[in-house]
């Protein structure tokens, strides 16, 4: 008769708060990505207020802020490590 090997089970990590599926989703994380969104828009408009660019800066951070969020997500090197 062959024995049997004992396998060991992986237990499923803790996780500490209310999570779902694809990270944080409590209204804690969402209040401190929105101040994060908030501080990385105003720092592109200070930029360009600094840089003294000649266009409507307001829409230059949005513009910019898009940009940096979709180049973020659609990384290769970020979706495998981070997501």
């Amino acid at each position: 008769m062959a024995k049997k090997r004992k396998v060991a089970k992986k237990s499923a990590p803790k996780t500490v708060g209310k999570t779902c599926g694809s990270g944080c989703c409590s209204s804690s994380c969402w209040f401190w990505t929105l101040v994060s969104e908030a501080g990385l828009y105003f720092f592109f408009y200070y930029l360009l207020y600094v840089l003294e660019v000649s266009v409507d800066k307001w829409l230059a951070s949005l513009v910019l802020l898009a940009l940096i969020n979709v180049s973020f997500f659609a990384c290769p090197y970020m979706r495998k490590h981070f997501m």
